[in-house]
């Protein structure tokens, strides 16, 4: 019996099957970056799809479709959602995005496999070298583009890279986007192509939406198919090297002395809340503290879009469709992690935490976009506190999942760490 998924159909009939939730679909700009912001995108001449304008999720054997406030709203089955409101489709429903119509049919509706996560939703992305020189892929001209399309993977100096039928390869190189010298893609090369890299990972070709990481760890790799693009969409972005602790001390965003200090924090599993507003160097701190957790610690990061930088081969990555406070947790933990970091924290999150973990054993980092780190957590203490919890005791346990404040800034056109400090729970319950 085949694992639970959803088919999307589109108006021509053309499908693509979706068996990793939550999936967001949205509109991607062709070329740019921004293709990341969401897992599966819609074509829409008339840019009027969000850039993450619903995700599709399977809850307890049901698909379930929520509107992520998108600008031109979402209709099921007639019905307009309502802003970030689950609505459960049927066994076939209709959903319009914007001004695109799609099928949607549940496979495995009810039955008890589909109320688990399908082991592509749950496992860890694979990770290969790219080949200097892949398998031959039919005829001559078929198996350079594949290894020219490889060896773009490996070049450092290329920073993203666009495939697609019809057109001429696009790069990035130093900041300027071109295309290559080549004749433009063929069918017939793309469909290599597409088999080669779901050889190199072990993928489904049936798979819809498909990333991947390769070159060990450095370049990650999304695929678009139809009916939710005109044609199937290859894009590869490039990650710099994480700068890790001791860099970020040589470059004094903080003190040597620091280093040891909070190399300890993580080595004891104890829990960290970076704060800071935009440009405040946040990610860089969680991404230098990620890489600081113990081998064979696994850790479940949680991010916006794939933009974490992190050589830690135990870090697995994840999208929380329904935002970044409970939400992030619970998509957290459904992959059994040791530590948990999320990226873009709300004080939801915080008090998650606190509420699913009660024994401990999961250790938190959370990474929160704001300048009042006090006000921050109190919020987190306000949440925990609805639920029946004395505020005092909220404000220990809080404090107890997340002892260490990190509070970064702005600084001469970088950023810096401002303060390390043990929190002391008598200040956020007061």
């Amino acid at each position: 019996m085949s694992s639970a998924a959803v088919v999307v159909r589109g108006a021509d009939g053309s499908t693509v099957r979706i068996d990793r939730f939550p999936a967001v679909l949205g509109r991607y700009q062709d070329g740019a970056p921004s293709t990341l912001d969401c897992d599966l995108s819609a074509l829409d001449p008339e840019s009027k799809v969000s850039r993450q304008h619903v995700s599709l999720d399977l809850k307890e054997g049901r698909l379930v479709v929520t509107d992520l406030d998108s600008s031109n709203g979402s209709m099921l089955d007639g019905r307009r959602l309502k802003p970030n409101v689950p609505a459960v489709a049927g066994a076939k429903s209709v959903l319009r995005v914007g001004p695109v119509e799609l099928h949607l049919e549940l496979e495995g509706g009810g039955n008890a496999e589909a109320r688990t996560p399908s082991p592509a939703a749950t496992a860890p992305p694979k990770s290969a070298p790219p080949p200097q020189s892949p398998p031959a892929a039919g005829d001559g001209g078929t198996s350079a583009f594949v290894s020219q399309v490889f060896r773009a993977f490996a070049d450092p100096a290329i920073t993203h890279l666009v495939v697609e039928p019809g057109t001429k390869v696009r790069l990035r190189r130093a900041g300027e986007w071109g295309q290559t010298g080549s004749g433009v893609v063929t069918a017939k090369a793309w469909n290599a192509l597409w088999e080669q890299l779901c050889r190199l990972t072990s993928s489904d070709p049936s798979s819809g939406g498909y990333v991947a990481t390769l070159s060990n760890e450095a370049v990650l790799v999304e695929v678009f198919r139809p009916p939710l693009t005109a044609r199937p969409v290859l894009v590869a972005q490039r990650r710099p090297t994480p700068v890790g602790l001791r860099n970020l001390a040589a470059a004094g965003v903080l003190d040597a002395s620091s280093v040891a200090g909070l190399q300890q924090v993580v080595a004891r599993g104890e829990g960290v809340l970076i704060t800071g507003i935009a440009r405040s160097g946040r990610t860089s701190m969680l991404e230098a503290l990620i890489d600081e957790v113990p081998r064979g610690a696994r850790i479940v990061v949680v991010e916006r879009r794939p933009a974490i930088r992190t050589v830690s081969p135990q870090a697995v990555r994840v999208r929380s469709a329904a935002g970044h406070g409970e939400a992030a947790v619970e998509a957290a933990l459904a992959l059994s992690p040791d530590w948990i970091a999320v990226d873009d924290a709300l004080p939801g999150a915080a008090a998650a935490a606190t509420w699913m973990l009660p024994g401990g054993g999961i250790s938190v980092i959370l990474a929160a976009r704001t300048g009042d780190a006090a006000a921050w957590r109190a919020r987190a203490v306000d949440i925990l506190a609805a639920h029946d919890v004395d505020r005092v005791a909220a404000a220990q346990e809080i404090a107890g999942h997340l002892p260490i404040s990190v509070s970064m800034a702005p600084h001469e056109g970088r950023f810096r760490v401002e303060q390390i400090e043990r929190l002391e729970t008598t200040a956020i319950a007061n």
